[in-house]
């Protein structure tokens, strides 16, 4: 399953989940 966050496409894997939540708040 694929999400977005803050416009950050991201996959169910925590990993990326954590990943996609760093550069969405580097962008914030």
């Amino acid at each position: 399953m694929i999400y977005i966050i803050n416009g950050w496409f991201c996959e169910t894997s925590i990993m990326n989940y954590e990943f996609c939540f760093f550069l969405s708040s580097l962008v914030m």
